[in-house]
């Protein structure tokens, strides 16, 4: 798996299927604030949306 350490706290990595849960829980708990930004947070209602913006891209949203 590809990842880059940015510092002690923090990296970049690729996701995978197995960060959907996480990836859904982050956006969730911050949904109001990134909606601003990021049009596809509307479309992130259940864990499968996640999975399927990290298979598939933003192109399944």
């Amino acid at each position: 798996m590809f990842y880059f350490k940015l510092n002690d706290d923090a990296e970049l990595r690729l996701l995978e299927r197995r960060h959907a849960k996480n990836l859904f829980l982050l956006t969730d708990k911050s949904r109001d604030h990134l909606k601003e930004w990021l049009p596809w947070v509307d479309y992130i209602k259940e864990i499968s949306n996640s999975e399927d913006f990290i298979v598939g891209g933003a192109k399944t949203i």
